[in-house]
């Protein structure tokens, strides 16, 4: 079978779509203005702050928390491990 081939009014039809879609979705021509000489600002240098105590006493007393817990925690698995071993 033949393919259908379009005639000359369908061709002209899909030809006003496709530019009406292009111009539908162009960008306005104050944003398509491309600057190739913009000036580079330099990345300042961060300064390091250490961290006080004194500062975050809230961050220390969690840091506690979780390490005695996390503490006894393992050490609770290793004592009833070695109660099934020799129990």
């Amino acid at each position: 079978m033949a393919k259908k081939q379009k005639t000359r009014k369908q061709k002209i039809l899909s030809n006003q779509r496709r530019q009406d879609n292009t111009t539908r979705y162009a960008l306005p021509e104050q944003q398509s203005h491309v600057v190739l000489n913009a000036p580079v600002e330099k990345a300042k240098p961060e300064l390091i702050k250490t961290i006080s105590i004194n500062e975050y006493q809230y961050l220390y007393k969690d840091l506690l928390k979780t390490a005695i817990l996390t503490t006894s925690i393992v050490l609770a698995e290793l004592l009833i491990k070695q109660l099934t071993l020799f129990g």
